[in-house]
This record gives structure tokens, C-alpha cells and sequence, in this order.
């Protein structure tokens, strides 16, 4: 059985929202790491698992 852990990251900026997404996406990708799922919760809050 395999054991799940979890990282959760919070921050905060004034930064246009697609484009900090877009920044986030690809640091994630750089990383070596990819998205499996998000959500939208509004237009100031959004949920990346990666």
C-alpha cells in the first residue's frame, strides 16, 4: 500500500491571475513536475495539484 503526502503551498500576489498561472505552470514544468488537476474556485483563488 502506497502512502499519499501532501504539500501545500499558499502565497498571494497582485499579479494578473492568468498570467501568475501561467508563471506557476511553468516553474512546475521546469521542476520536473506536471499538474494532475485544479480548480477555479474564483477569480482571486485557484488549486493546483501537482
Amino acid at each position: 500500500m502506497v502512502k499519499q503526502q501532501f504539500l501545500r503551498l499558499d502565497s498571494f500576489t497582485k499579479a494578473e491571475r492568468i498570467q501568475m498561472t501561467a508563471h506557476v505552470s511553468e516553474a512546475i514544468n521546469q521542476a520536473g513536475g506536471w499538474i494532475t488537476d485544479f480548480h477555479q474556485y474564483s477569480n482571486i483563488l485557484i488549486c493546483i495539484n501537482f
